[in-house]
């Protein structure tokens, strides 16, 4: 079964928005309207007002997240973190405070921009703003300040993901808060209803804190690192595929039983043709200045090796070769160096189990280029961070495809989608701090990544992903 079939079933499988708990959203809801505006002693007036506008608000939200959900619902817990963020906003907005003071509603809107999505944490920022706004008639100012706060808040949720740039974050959101606190109080420093500034700047880091905690016990890897959770099913599964040294020997031992022949020929012809290698050695440090190009080439004689060797290893080779051609070509970097990064970073295979210690030996035989052989060294992450582009690419699309095939051959397939999953091992990548020596940029970030999703969703058409 191919990466095509695979993501056919994962676009086939059960849509998660149907989720009976979603689609109740808007009647839990005003069920929670109704009974805190019956313990408040509202009015039978205003609680029907506010149970309209709970009720058209909370339809707008589900109806967005039925148009996205297979980006939003792919999250882990998704339909809990909505549903409860949601209610727990509305109890905050019902409670006896005064909302320009005590900011613990807008969590709702925060925790969802970090633990789900961005745009869908807007939309309910300012469905709840609006909820209070006019369930309280606030002034038009003050549902100014709280709709930008709340704003600002999502907008910055990225940064309050990782300890290096929280800090940054709540400082630009209190400064932010501490100025229109002040604005609204007509320059006095001296807050509405005998509050002073501290309550609002309290409450609103609060927010950030416990929503910041909330990411960390969602995301699987909080105790680790800071990034947004890897949704896969089986992480240890995931880890285990991601551990190259143990898929080496994995395939090693398949290399070994279905072509031991074809192996030991070709170490009796490697012994035996010792005289060759060092005049293909002599020819190959005479054109070190066009060894990329040479390389390359489909009859080049050590990619012959490698097909002779084993046929799989040579198809997995080009594969990788071709992937990180065209991905440093998206990004500018040099493709004729990662499409020989790709095609032989995983040479050594033919000369024992250590390939990375195998395939620098070779690489040295062969002449290749200290940027060649730090691409040997990096694009497993086990051995060596990479420190290029290059490597950097060669290690991704050696990573995408690898969990791609390991996810169809498992099994591990049922709620994912082929963005999900491209999307998880870059974050994953990201906070582990993989790319932190490479010199790649956000931008270059942001492009890979959506070079290999369109590469592999192409897959499920039956177009071979390169």
């Amino acid at each position: 079964m191919g990466v095509g079939d695979t993501t056919e079933k994962i676009k086939n499988s059960k849509p998660i928005s149907k989720s009976a708990l979603i689609t109740l959203m808007p009647i839990l809801s005003l069920i929670v309207v109704v009974v805190l505006g019956w313990v408040n002693k509202s009015s039978e007036v205003e609680i029907a007002k506010l149970s309209i506008l709970v009720l058209t608000l909370s339809a707008v939200v589900v109806f967005y997240i039925r148009m996205h959900s297979e980006d939003i619902m792919d999250k882990p817990h998704a339909k809990f973190i909505i549903v409860g963020a949601y209610l727990v906003s509305i109890c905050f907005i019902m409670l006896p405070f005064e909302m320009e003071a005590v900011n613990f509603w807008m969590i709702g809107g925060l925790v969802v921009a970090m633990l789900i999505d961005c745009n869908l944490g807007l939309l309910i920022h300012f469905n709840l703003t609006f909820l209070a706004g006019i369930s309280f008639a606030h002034r038009p100012e003050t549902v100014v300040y709280l709709l930008v706060m709340g704003i600002l808040m999502c907008m910055l949720s990225d940064f309050m993901k990782h300890k290096s740039s929280i800090v940054y974050a709540i400082i630009i959101v209190l400064s932010t808060n501490v100025t229109l606190t002040f604005v609204l109080n007509n320059f006095i420093f001296e807050a509405f209803t005998n509050l002073n500034y501290l309550y609002p700047i309290m409450s609103t880091f609060a927010v950030i804190i416990v929503s910041y905690l909330l990411f960390l016990l969602v995301n699987a890897e909080g105790k680790k690192m800071e990034g947004i959770p890897i949704n896969l099913g089986k992480e240890e599964k995931l880890e285990k595929n991601e551990d190259k040294e143990k898929n080496e020997d994995k395939e090693n031992e398949d290399i070994e039983k279905n072509e031991d022949k074809k192996k030991n020929a070709d170490i009796e012809k490697t012994v035996n043709s010792e005289k060759d290698r060092v005049e293909i050695n002599a020819k190959q440090e005479r054109n070190l200045g066009t060894s990329y190009d040479t390389l390359i080439q489909d009859d080049y004689e050590l990619l012959m090796k490698i097909k002779e060797f084993s046929q799989n290893l040579y198809d997995h080779s080009k594969t990788i070769g071709d992937l990180s051609y065209q991905a440093a070509v998206a990004v500018g970097a040099n493709e004729t160096l990662a499409k020989a990064g790709g095609l032989y970073h995983e040479m050594g295979k033919m000369n024992g189990k250590n390939y990375i210690e195998e395939s620098l030996k070779i690489a040295e035989e062969y002449g290749f280029s200290e940027e060649l052989k730090m691409i040997l060294r990096q694009h497993n992450i086990k051995f060596e961070k990479p420190s290029t582009i290059e490597s950097v690419i060669v290690m991704l699309s050696d990573n995408v495809l690898s969990t791609m095939e390991y996810i169809d051959k498992t099994g591990d397939n049922k709620k994912l989608t082929t963005n999900s999953i491209i999307d998880n091992i870059f974050q994953m990548r990201l906070n582990k701090g993989t790319f932190d020596e490479s010199g790649l940029t956000v931008q270059n970030y942001k492009i890979l990544k959506e070079y290999y999703q369109s590469v592999f969703n192409k897959a499920q058409n039956n177009i071979k992903p390169v």
